[in-house]
This record gives C-alpha cells, sequence and structure tokens, in this order.
C-alpha cells in the first residue's frame, strides 16, 4: 500500500495534505485572475476534494470526519489570509486583531456548516435530495462566478447550503435515535 493511501485512512496527514493543497488551490486564483468571485471556484473544488478523500478514507466516526474537514478548510483558508493579506495587500500587520479574528471567525462558522455536511455526506453518499441541493449550490456559484449575478448565486448558494444542513441534521438525529 503507497504512503498516500495510507495516509488518507489517518486524519491528521489527510488534514494536512487537504489543508495544503487547498490552501495552495486558493491561491491560484488570486494570482492566475483579477475576478474576484473566482475564488468560490476553489472553495467549491476544496470541499468536493475532502467529501472524496472522507468517503474513501472511510473514517469511522462523526467527529473526525467533521474535524478532519473543519480543520483542512480553516488551514487552507489561513493560508490564502496570510498570502492575501502579506503578499498582495501587504497589511497584515495593519488590521487589527479584533479584525482579523472576526474575518477568521465568519470563516470558521461558513467553514463549520460547510464541514458538518461533508462529514454526513462522507458517511451516507449522496441520496437525491442530498444531491439537489448540492446542484442548487453549484448553480448558485455558476451565477456568481460565470453570469457575474451575485444575489442571485448568493440566494441560490444559501438555499442549497441550508437544505443540505436540514438534510445532514435529520440524518444525524435519524443515526443516533437508532
Amino acid at each position: 500500500m503507497s504512503n498516500l493511501a495510507l495516509s488518507i485512512k489517518k486524519p491528521i496527514p489527510l488534514t494536512l495534505i487537504l489543508g495544503i493543497l487547498g490552501g495552495i488551490g486558493l491561491i491560484l486564483p488570486i494570482m492566475l485572475t483579477t475576478n474576484g468571485p473566482a475564488i468560490f471556484i476553489s472553495y467549491a473544488l476544496l470541499v468536493i476534494v475532502t467529501f472524496a478523500a472522507l468517503r474513501i478514507g472511510n473514517l469511522s466516526s462523526l467527529g473526525q470526519r467533521f474535524s478532519t474537514a473543519f480543520l483542512a478548510f480553516m488551514l487552507a483558508t489561513i493560508i490564502l489570509y496570510v498570502f492575501i493579506g502579506s503578499v498582495e495587500a501587504g497589511s497584515i500587520t495593519k488590521i487589527s486583531v479584533f479584525g482579523h479574528a472576526w474575518r477568521l471567525g465568519l470563516m470558521a462558522v461558513i467553514g463549520g456548516s460547510l464541514s458538518l455536511n461533508v462529514a454526513v455526506l462522507a458517511d451516507i453518499g449522496f441520496k437525491p435530495i442530498s444531491a439537489a441541493f448540492f446542484a442548487l449550490m453549484l448553480v448558485g456559484l455558476a451565477h456568481i462566478t460565470i453570469a457575474n449575478e451575485i444575489i442571485v448565486g448568493f440566494i441560490a448558494m444559501t438555499l442549497g447550503t441550508l437544505g443540505l444542513n436540514v438534510v445532514c441534521l435529520v440524518n444525524i438525529i435519524r443515526k443516533y435515535e437508532a
């Protein structure tokens, strides 16, 4: 068995691999394009790759899957944040601690919501209703990045995310009631 296959089965190496590669993936659109919403494509890919890795890795508990997904998301986000603050804007030290805290806190809330969805879906797989809400999120993503229709895209992405949250929470409740 290869080292990569062994790494996928363990949470810490998987978190580091996903987080570091995700951070690089988030930096690329910043360097290659001036289209700000293109970052959403990289975040979507990070979530999809995390889902696939968790599904393949077959981590046993919801806690392991959630923490792996969440920490990978936050590591990638912090890598992007440091890159933008130090290289692109050169203003990371000019922002107050509170300014950094609320930005990273907001990303932690978003990452927590996405990570819960990814953790549950990695266990149960895609059901038709989950796929429908995920498709709605991708339609919203397309509206934001391709058509530049930010409000319509944001509404579609929000509805898709909320729908996935409900599906995941129902599945968690059902699992622990049984």
